[in-house]
């Protein structure tokens, strides 16, 4: 089904289970394009509302990437991490009884555990994590195009940062 953009560009509905299935074990679904500048915009979001990476070497990035990170999301690695995953949703639930009713289940809950849990996986620091929200929201601005491209940078930035403190000091968390 042809539809629009919130930007207004072109764009394709696919809703049927097998379409779907057939186009994201495709080839010709990807995050980069040939032309990104011409590419057909979602929405204003640096992150998710357009073409992200280098077309050339989309494919051998995203091999390189999957065979380091995949170790880390085995289904073994993501059962040990389940207890602490089960933590944070429990705090964020206490969190969010103590909010004035009704309470906001999205901003409370939906919006935070995902980058909690990353902030898990990643080890940035507890007193880090506040700023990191922040820059994840940025980031995902759907409205605003330099918020959203500065709040990708501090993140890329941010995270430049946290693998050299890695490296130089590898046994810390």
């Amino acid at each position: 089904m042809h539809r629009r953009t919130r930007t207004g560009d072109d764009a394709w509905l696919v809703t049927g289970h097998d379409d779907v299935r057939r186009l994201l074990d495709g080839d010709r679904l990807g995050r980069a394009h040939i032309n990104p500048g011409e590419a057909a915009r979602s929405n204003e979001s640096a992150l998710f509302g357009g073409p992200l990476g280098n077309y050339a070497t989309e494919k051998s990035d995203h091999r390189r990437m999957r065979s380091l990170l995949q170790p880390h999301f085995s289904p073994r690695a993501m059962r040990a991490f389940r207890h602490r995953v089960d933590a944070l949703t429990s705090g964020l639930l206490a969190d969010l009884a103590q909010q004035s009713q009704p309470a906001d289940l999205n901003a409370h809950l939906a919006l935070l555990l995902p980058i909690l849990v990353i902030c898990e996986l990643l080890g940035v620091p507890y007193e880090d994590r506040e700023q990191f929200r922040a820059w994840t929201h940025a980031a995902a601005d759907i409205r605003h195009r330099t918020r959203s491209e500065q709040g990708l940078t501090d993140l890329f930035t941010y995270g430049q940062q946290l693998v050299a403190g890695k490296r130089a000091r590898p046994a810390r968390t």
